[in-house]
Order: C-alpha cells, then sequence, then structure tokens
C-alpha cells in the first residue's frame, strides 16, 4: 500500500491552509454576527437572502467541484436532499453526479463546464442539467444532457415538494462515492498517484422522480436503460506518488436495465467539526426480468449517528451493509478495504457479493491551549470493521472480519486531516501502518 511521502503531505496541507482559513475564518464571523443581530431584523433576513442566492449559483454552476462548501454555510443544520458539501451522502440515487473537470487513472486529465439539477430550495422550478469535458488521456468526449421540474414553490425550503426529469449520458461512473469524493479522489490521484475509485463507462438514458416528504424524509426512483463498457488504465503520472496507478478491474460489458428505488432522511449539524444528528440512506437497484443482458437485484444501506458528547468532542458510528445477487455483474458487487471503508489495507483490495462496515470515531477539538492558536485543531482516534463474502459466497464467520484503529489530526476541524491507520488483522499483506491527507470527513 503506497504511502504519503512526509515532504509531499506537508506541501499540500499549507497549499490548501489559507483557502480553508480564510473559509473558516468567514464562518466565524457570521457566527459572532448571530450573537449582535436580531434573528427578525431585516440586515439578517437581506444578508440570509443574499447568501442563499450567491450559493445556489454557485452549486449550479458546479464551482464548488462536488466538496468545497461556499461560505457562511459552517453552522447550519442540513437536512435530507440539501448542498452536498454539508450532507454526508456524496452519492445521489437518480443522478450520475460527475464533476466538469477530474484526474484519475483512467481518464487522465478532465476538463469542461456542467450544470448542477436543481435544488430543493433553488428559486427556479424548472432547468437543464448536464455537462460536457474532453478527457485526454483516454482521448474520449464526456457528456450528460437533462431536464428536470419541481412542483414547488420558489425556496421553497420546508415544505412537500416533488421534482421529475430525465436524462442522456456518456461517461466515466463509479460506484465507489460512499467512500470518498471526486474532488479528494482527484487531488489524492494528481499529487500521490492514489485512485481511490474503480471505473467504468455507462452510455444511455434514464427517467426519474424525486419526492421530499418533508425535511427529514426523500424518496426518489428512477429507470435506467445503459451500455455498460470497460476502461482501462491510461496514465500513470502523478506529482510525488511516482507514475504507476494500481490496475482498474474490467467490468462485465452489455446492455443493462434497471430500477433503483432510495429513501433517505435525517439531519445533521456542523458537519464539518463536530457534528449532531443521524442520517440514513437505503438504495435498492432491481434489474431482474427488465431486459437487457443482465438479471440480478443489489441493495445497500447506511446509517449514520453523530452524538455530542460535550461541547468540545463528539462520537460517530456508521453501519453499512449491502447484498447483491450471485448473478449480478461484478460492476454491481462490493469491494473493501482503504480510504472509506476499512483503513489501513490495500485501496478495494477485498470483493465480494455482500458486505458490511462499522465505524466509530471519537473526536476532541478546540484546546485553547494558547489563545486561539489550538481552536481549530481536532484529535480524533477511529476503530474500522468489515467483512465481505469473497468470489466464493462464504458464509459470515467471526473469524473473517478485519479491523484497523488509528488516529486522525485535524488541521480545521474535520476539513484537512491527516489519518495514521493501523490493520489489526492478517490478511496476507503488510501490516505497516499507512498515513494519508484527507480533504473531506472520513463520514
Amino acid at each position: 500500500m503506497q504511502k504519503v511521502k512526509p515532504v509531499a503531505l506537508l506541501l499540500i496541507a499549507f497549499a490548501f491552509a489559507p483557502a480553508v482559513a480564510r473559509a473558516d475564518a468567514l464562518h466565524t464571523d457570521r457566527h459572532e454576527e448571530e450573537t449582535i443581530l436580531r434573528p427578525d431584523s431585516l440586515l439578517t433576513r437581506a444578508r440570509d437572502f443574499g447568501l442563499a442566492r450567491l450559493n445556489q449559483t454557485v452549486s449550479r454552476l458546479g464551482l464548488t467541484h462536488g466538496g468545497h462548501e461556499p461560505a457562511d454555510d459552517h453552522y447550519l443544520t442540513a437536512f435530507v436532499g440539501d448542498f452536498a458539501y454539508r450532507w454526508p451522502y456524496r452519492s445521489t440515487s437518480v443522478y450520475r453526479p460527475t464533476p466538469a473537470w477530474r484526474y484519475n487513472r483512467v481518464d487522465g486529465v478532465v476538463l469542461g463546464i456542467r450544470m448542477r439539477p436543481l435544488e430543493w430550495d433553488s428559486y427556479e422550478r424548472t432547468g437543464v442539467h448536464g455537462q460536457f469535458g474532453y478527457a485526454f488521456a483516454s482521448k474520449r468526449l464526456q457528456y450528460e444532457i437533462g431536464a428536470e421540474a419541481r412542483l414547488g414553490e420558489p425556496y421553497g425550503e420546508e415544505g412537500a415538494d416533488v421534482k421529475f426529469g430525465g436524462s442522456y449520458r456518456r461517461m466515466t461512473a463509479t460506484d465507489d462515492l460512499w467512500k470518498s469524493s471526486w474532488a479528494e479522489n482527484t487531488l489524492g490521484a494528481f499529487f500521490f498517484n492514489h485512485d481511490i475509485f474503480d471505473y467504468y463507462e455507462t452510455e444511455g438514458w434514464s427517467v426519474y422522480s424525486a419526492a421530499r416528504i418533508s425535511p427529514y424524509l426523500q424518496f426518489s426512483a428512477g429507470f435506467r436503460s445503459e451500455d455498460y463498457r470497460s476502461v482501462g488504465r491510461e496514465t500513470g503520472w502523478s506529482l510525488f506518488g511516482g507514475d504507476h496507478f494500481r490496475f482498474n478491474p474490467p467490468v462485465r460489458d452489455g446492455h443493462m436495465q434497471s430500477v433503483v428505488v432510495v429513501v433517505e432522511g435525517g439531519s445533521i449539524s456542523r458537519f464539518h467539526s463536530l457534528p449532531s444528528g443521524a442520517v440514513f440512506r437505503i438504495q435498492a437497484e432491481l434489474g431482474d426480468g427488465l431486459g437487457g443482458d443482465f438479471d440480478f437485484n443489489r441493495v445497500m444501506a447506511d446509517g449514520r449517528v453523530y452524538i455530542r458528547t460535550t461541547r468540545k468532542s463528539s462520537l460517530g458510528l456508521r453501519m453499512i451493509g449491502g447484498r447483491a445477487a450471485q448473478s449480478a455483474p461484478v460492476q454491481k458487487a462490493f469491494t473493501l478495504g482503504g480510504i472509506g471503508s476499512v483503513r489501513g489495507y490495500p485501496q478495494n483490495a477485498f470483493f465480494g457479493h455482500a458486505m458490511w462496515v462499522g465505524n466509530a470515531e471519537f473526536s476532541v477539538s478546540d484546546f485553547g491551549l494558547v489563545g486561539n492558536l489550538l481552536d481549530n485543531f481536532q484529535v480524533s482516534g477511529f476503530f474500522d470493521a468489515g467483512w465481505v463474502d469473497g468470489p466464493a459466497n462464504e458464509s459470515f464467520t467471526v473469524g473473517d472480519v478485519f479491523t484497523s484503529a488509528g488516529i486522525g489530526l485535524g488541521l480545521f476541524d474535520r476539513r484537512v486531516r491527516l489519518d495514521l491507520a493501523f490493520p489489526l488483522t492478517d490478511r496476507g499483506g503488510s501490516k505497516d501502518p499507512s498515513l494519508w491527507l484527507r480533504l473531506i470527513p472520513a463520514f
């Protein structure tokens, strides 16, 4: 497993420090303002209205790159279907969210433009979304064009709402967004030769509908008709990590037709610092008897609880489980190991059609030892455990569970962090610890 070089790691951390520090200063300014301004004052309302419009425009244009937050949202409570930068789930049910610019081992550098789908609290009630870009290593055009409409009122933040739409696409895709974000993966590949995701190409169309029952509950359903193709490793370059990416596994090529159904809910506050709240996501993909080249069903459930144990500490718990039919193509199976699942092991090294992952993390922040010097410094201890049935479809036994433990040091709360992970189970590989620079919360 590739380790992060300490010198390179420090260079990258300090390169991102000014931007993160500036955003944190803006967050602090807002917090101080709220202690002075009355909530019902005209100034507060005007400020909030302007920030909401700015954030919606920035988000729709894709300038947040799928993970970096606009200013002044650090202390807000996020609800289901909220902006991706303050909601824990980066994967979405009816969309295939891909940024307009990225870097990975199968596409190389991708440059393009993007328009995001409608948000629940946007002013617009109809819109187009999609992207157009070019992958320089694979020498392929990547594109998506879609349109959608919603029935709710402008800025419908609280009430029920429904939206529906459709799209056509040809692009590189992944099922690994529950492990990391496109932004973090791009930086890891570019600087350290570490590509977290596994990829395939899809081309086809989809129609979908999403209903927000309340701010705490959302239901989505869609139908996809797509061709799947394998994509190979096309580049090996990185700035600090050498010139050899890991192999990208092939998929079963063919035409897939499936129905995707998702239920998602909960709320979370202070996601990027010491979070509190509870969220869940259950997704089923049903492809049995719908035509095409594949007959399978697949389900995945993810639940997370964040408990503020004291004013300066928090406990986070995550449990994920998934099962796919043995007839499912390889791209619909599960991989575990490394960032996003059980840290300390080779990335995506363990494969199977049934799996579960459990993560626990306790964090302490705002030490206040030397004035405000350590106010945004966070120390975490974590424990990961996972199991996968393997290619032979083995039954669950306690002896097959693999675990890891480690510590994390956050430079700006949970937004920039060093994770040192120790594998605790002998899986036939190295038992040396691994050190990683993270640019998003672990979960």
